[in-house]
């Protein structure tokens, strides 16, 4: 392990923190990480996915499940002929 991160986490007792972006929502009246997704926020704070969201173009989270639903609807499906042996 590289001795700068064993310096750093016995100086915080083990613990490394970070700063994650946050603003405070006026839909569910919380204040709300900014580094997930639309989905994973909404999921969280029982919002909903359709809601409107005044902080939807906030968030800097990537959502991998969109991303593979797009690349499934791309490509399709498509019944290959079996190659010749």
């Amino acid at each position: 392990m590289d001795s700068r991160l064993t310096a750093c986490r016995r100086a915080m007792g083990k613990h490394i923190m970070f700063d994650s972006p946050f603003e405070y929502c006026p839909v569910c009246r919380q204040y709300v990480l900014l580094d997930q997704t639309h989905r994973e926020c909404a999921h969280e704070h029982g919002c909903g996915s359709t809601a409107a969201c005044p902080l939807q173009r906030l968030f800097t989270g990537i959502d991998f499940a969109k991303k593979s639903e797009n690349k499934g609807a791309k490509r399709g499906r498509r019944n290959r002929p079996k190659p010749s042996t």
